[in-house]
């Protein structure tokens, strides 16, 4: 959580730098690399690229926003709920309300052109 909340700190100094047209200043180069430290991406031996535009701040912020969503579902999903069974656990943990289908509705039919396909 300390790593992702690194990363929107380091962003907000990058959108400034943009802002003031500062997107070549060290202090520009600086916040790219601690954002890059605290979030961790594959560039291979490359150099991970400058963010110089509101559009690639935006995106990041995005990505950061879907790790919190990750972290907080990954969280939800390990808590067991005790005296039922562990895939339910998950469902409930989830907030997620399965029902069984009636055999025969609509939806509970093999989808057209499956039946060749798999074994059911």
């Amino acid at each position: 959580k300390e790593q992702i909340k690194s990363g929107y700190e380091a962003l907000t100094l990058i959108e400034e730098c943009i802002k003031e047209g500062q997107v070549n200043s060290q202090k520009a180069k600086d916040a790219c690399s601690a954002f890059y430290t605290r979030i961790p991406h594959s560039f291979g031996f490359r150099q991970p690229p400058m963010i110089t535009t509101l559009e690639q701040v935006k995106i990041k912020i995005d990505l950061l926003d879907m790790l919190i969503d990750i972290e907080a579902a990954v969280k939800a999903i390990k808590t067991e709920i005790p005296d039922i069974h562990p895939s339910d656990s998950f469902y409930k943990n989830l907030k997620i309300e399965m029902t069984p289908l009636e055999k025969d509705s609509e939806n509970f039919q093999m989808p057209e052109g499956e039946e060749d396909d798999e074994e059911y």
